[in-house]
């Protein structure tokens, strides 16, 4: 037994009851809460990020909601990551619209987000091939390189553009 390893996996339902009303009503209870802790801390990320910008611009030193984002993409089986984009959309357009940033460029900062989150957790699933534990040296670097560096490098290209396109 290892002691002070820290361990990340998706749990997945062992077995499916056989009324289907108590598994619809089990599923939508988890989606509905990963889309709420979602919102709620994707929402907040943006507020201390907000608190983080020089005035008069809204561009932060440090974008917390993105971190937010790839955790709960990490946590999250791929073929639900719709829900964790769509629970962040509205926590987006509120704390963006409270910041009076334009709408095209709110609508242009989250693709750029989710592209990040999307690129970082995408390649972090697929070189590790399986549950996502943070119990190696190796588990670990791979999440530095895809999440840390790779997500934000390619994504810095696509809000630089955005930017530029939209002043």
């Amino acid at each position: 037994m290892k002691s002070g390893s820290v361990s990340f996996a998706v749990a997945e339902p062992q077995s499916e009851p056989q009324n289907g009303s108590t598994l619809s009503t089990i599923f939508d209870q988890h989606l509905l809460a990963t889309a709420l802790w979602v919102f709620a801390g994707y929402y907040l990320g943006c507020k201390i990020g907000f608190a983080l910008t020089f005035k008069p611009h809204p561009v932060s030193v440090l974008w917390p909601p993105n971190s937010v984002l790839v955790a709960a993409l990490l946590l999250t089986p791929p073929r639900k990551w719709w829900l964790v984009l769509s629970a962040a959309l509205p926590a987006h357009l509120a704390a963006q619209l409270q910041s009076h940033v334009p709408p095209l460029m709110i609508l242009c900062w989250f693709i750029s987000n989710s592209c990040e989150a999307l690129i970082g957790a995408g390649l972090m699933r697929y070189l590790v091939g399986g549950p996502i534990r943070f119990t190696t040296l190796r588990s670990v670097g791979l999440f530095c390189l895809c999440v840390v560096f790779i997500g934000p490098f390619f994504s810095s290209f696509l809000d630089a553009a955005f930017v530029v396109s939209n002043h």
